[in-house]
């Protein structure tokens, strides 16, 4: 431990080149390598792995794929207050509440983690119908509503990640390969919106649209669910349409600045 003569505060090296770290790769939508973080920080690649490694195991990095480190949902956990990413409950519930209002369905809210959809705030829907989903429930992606609508907006190095960790496969209509779940997604970034047609459950149906923080990248998702009868084929563009703009709603409230996912084409439908 020394001291910084400057702010007259004690300092720990290892800490500060820790922070260093964390700062640096949330600016980096795509991660960054033991290299990369070693030159662009002037920390010695020793450090740099050991700080790296340590932080993996707490869960405040992730490694992905092809070997760079992105920050992970640790973070999120214990900053819930501290920025608008964190606060997106607080931001969300207003909308959530209107979507519930509008649509009679029951209404989830998740975040994106290391290959996984987790749900931080649901409201149920009206009536007796009841979905056996619950906060801090984790899923893989490729067969839910909210799931596909993060898969359509990552890297395609973190899908490829995501793939290789499985494909869930519940009914006769999921999504269980990598050919299908990439022909799908191409399907998802056309219209903006997602679809589980029964691919979880039969006779239950979800629409879901991303959200995206303010670096731009996609960081979860809102969604809709109810009983197949209560959402035919030919309400989907309409209920679509609300998820998009509560999503891109969300997102701006978050601080995302881009062109929210046929945002043009959602409010004119």
């Amino acid at each position: 431990m020394t001291e910084d003569k400057n702010s007259s505060k004690y300092s720990v090296p290892a800490l500060e080149k820790a922070f260093s770290i964390i700062e640096h790769l949330s600016k980096s939508t795509g991660g960054l390598s033991i290299s990369e973080l070693s030159s662009e920080l002037n920390i010695p690649k020793t450090s740099v792995f050991s700080i790296l490694n340590t932080m993996e195991a707490h869960n405040y990095v992730r490694k992905t794929a092809n070997g760079a480190y992105k920050l992970g949902l640790q973070l999120y956990s214990i900053g819930m207050t501290a920025i608008n990413l964190v606060n997106i409950r607080g931001v969300s519930v207003p909308y959530m509440e209107q979507l519930r209002k509008d649509t009679h369905c029951t209404v989830h809210l998740s975040v994106y983690d290391n290959g996984e959809v987790m749900y931080i705030d649901k409201l149920e829907g009206p009536g007796m119908v009841g979905f056996h989903t619950f906060v801090g429930q984790r899923k893989r992606p490729n067969t839910c509503a909210s799931g596909k609508a993060v898969l359509a907006h990552i890297p395609d190095s973190e899908l490829k990640m995501v793939i290789a960790k499985g494909l869930d496969c519940f009914t006769p209509n999921s999504l269980c390969t990598e050919a299908a779940l990439r022909e799908h997604l191409e399907q998802v970034r056309a219209f903006g919106y997602s679809v589980d047609d029964e691919e979880e459950e039969i006779g239950v149906r979800c629409v879901g649209a991303p959200i995206f923080n303010h670096l731009g990248v996609v960081y979860g998702a809102i969604s809709v669910t109810t009983i197949k009868n209560n959402m035919p084929m030919q309400k989907l563009p309409e209920i679509g349409a609300l998820l998009l703009h509560i999503g891109e709603q969300i997102s701006h409230q978050l601080g995302y600045i881009g062109n929210y996912p046929n945002a043009a084409s959602s409010k004119n439908n």
